[in-house]
């Protein structure tokens, strides 16, 4: 947050999105003047902080609209969120006239009407024009009221679904929001670990834990210094796989990069350690010390999720507390 909410800032961005308002209260002693937004609405427990520190509450329930409409806290703004068919937070589109009539009891007028779009990485799902219907409904309910609704992959659909501020997310990581077609995002995020030890393996030993993965031929065998203990998942060894000579099955092995050369990882993973193959990569290049990547422009952030089995959105969020972090910005 200390390095990626100031750049925003600088680009112009005004309107930031938080969880909860302990991260809010982190947000807003970095940036004092911007406006803060607590997507998971009021916290009851937290009422100091939304007055002390500005926060703005995304009111979600007919208990938050009761709670914001308290005579202690109606002198400040909130913002109005609709559920159009998620199903994750939001008020109804059958509670949304009583909740009007509570706000205007209050002389309380939402800064803004959002919603979230649960299948926007699907352009061609029905559900999008489905919920946009509802949103539709709901801003006749508010008609003066400013629109939030596209998330990354929703500014993408067409204009009718961006609205007065779009809140992307995993775009701004370069993660893709889509399923099935290429990001349109630039990959900005790269992980490197370093090589601790190389060992010359016979034909015929296992490898790792559980002794998943023997090695075909003799082999050099590379530990580098991170594991699922630092946000890697422990399955991506794949150690299931045909040997490694296997040009179709090497490509579906997840692996480090020595410039533009993949090591696929063999064996399992460890908490604090993987293994890669480097027989094929000469001992200038793949020697102790040496770094490797992981993610980046050789292996994406998609990439290693497509092979995970998961998303974008969880190998960033999982990426652990022990990685010295490098920030560049650029010159623009």
């Amino acid at each position: 947050m200390a390095h990626v909410a100031p750049a925003l800032a600088q680009q112009g961005c005004q309107h930031f999105f938080v969880a909860d308002p302990q991260e809010g209260v982190t947000l807003r002693k970095l940036l004092p003047d911007v406006n803060i937004y607590i997507m998971d609405g009021v916290f009851a427990d937290a009422l100091d902080s939304y007055t002390s520190y500005r926060l703005t509450p995304c009111l979600k329930s007919m208990a938050d609209v009761d709670a914001w409409c308290a005579k202690a806290l109606r002198e400040l703004p909130a913002a109005l969120h609709v559920d159009t068919g998620m199903h994750r937070l939001g008020i109804s589109l059958n509670d949304l006239k009583a909740v009007k009539d509570k706000l205007d009891a209050a002389d309380i007028k939402p800064v803004f009407l959002m919603s979230h779009l649960a299948c926007a990485d699907d352009p061609t799902h029905s559900q999008n024009t489905a919920q946009l219907a509802i949103f539709r409904k709901a801003q006749e309910i508010f008609p003066a009221t400013p629109t939030s609704f596209a998330n990354s992959a929703g500014v993408f659909l067409s204009e009718v679904y961006q609205g007065d501020i779009a809140r992307p997310g995993i775009g701004l990581y370069g993660g893709s929001p889509f399923l099935k077609q290429e990001s349109p995002f630039e990959a900005v995020v790269s992980l490197r670990g370093r090589v601790l030890q190389i060992q010359d393996v016979p034909a015929g030993d296992g490898i790792g834990y559980g002794a998943s993965y023997i090695t075909p031929s003799p082999s050099r065998i590379a530990v580098l210094g991170f594991g699922y203990g630092d946000g890697l998942f422990r399955h991506i060894g794949r150690p299931n796989l045909p040997p490694v000579n296997n040009a179709q099955n090497d490509l579906l092995r997840i692996g480090v990069f020595f410039g533009e050369t993949k090591a696929p990882i063999v064996g399992r993973l460890s908490m604090d350690q993987l293994t890669v193959d480097v027989s094929h990569i000469p001992e200038s290049v793949a020697l102790e010390g040496a770094w490797a990547e992981i993610l980046g422009k050789n292996q994406t952030i998609d990439d290693f999720a497509e092979a995970a089995g998961t998303i974008g959105y969880e190998v960033l969020t999982s990426l652990g507390y022990r990685y010295h972090r490098h920030y560049t910005q650029s010159a623009s």
